[in-house]
């Protein structure tokens, strides 16, 4: 069974939209979204960053990439494969890899 939720593109959109537009996603029941803003915390507890994009692959509407922002003034960004998620929870998503191995991704270009 399936939770119905649906959520404001203002994560998505860079600006605002009106009316508001509305998109739908199916989460499974008593598990926790993976959500822009999450703190991101690596295998030995360390906080390597914040979730600030999704990627998903179209045909099946999965997660397989996301990318986390570090720093606060000159941001670093890196993009993390979700096989690489140990649990998430309530605004954090815990990795299985340590914070050294995430210094070690090349940065994000788009």
């Amino acid at each position: 069974s399936t939770l119905q939720r649906h959520s404001v593109l203002r994560d998505i959109l860079p600006y605002p939209t009106w009316p508001p537009s509305v998109i739908q996603q199916n989460i499974p029941e008593n598990t926790v979204p993976l959500e822009s803003g999450s703190n991101v915390i690596s295998s030995d507890e360390k906080h390597v960053g914040d979730v600030e994009r999704l990627f998903v692959e179209p045909d099946s509407k999965k997660i397989t990439h996301f990318l986390i922002s570090q720093g606060v003034l000159f941001k670093d960004h890196k993009m993390v494969p979700v096989n690489w998620v140990r649990s998430v929870e309530e605004n954090k998503v815990h990795l299985t890899v340590s914070a050294d191995v995430l210094k070690d991704l090349p940065p994000y270009q788009p």
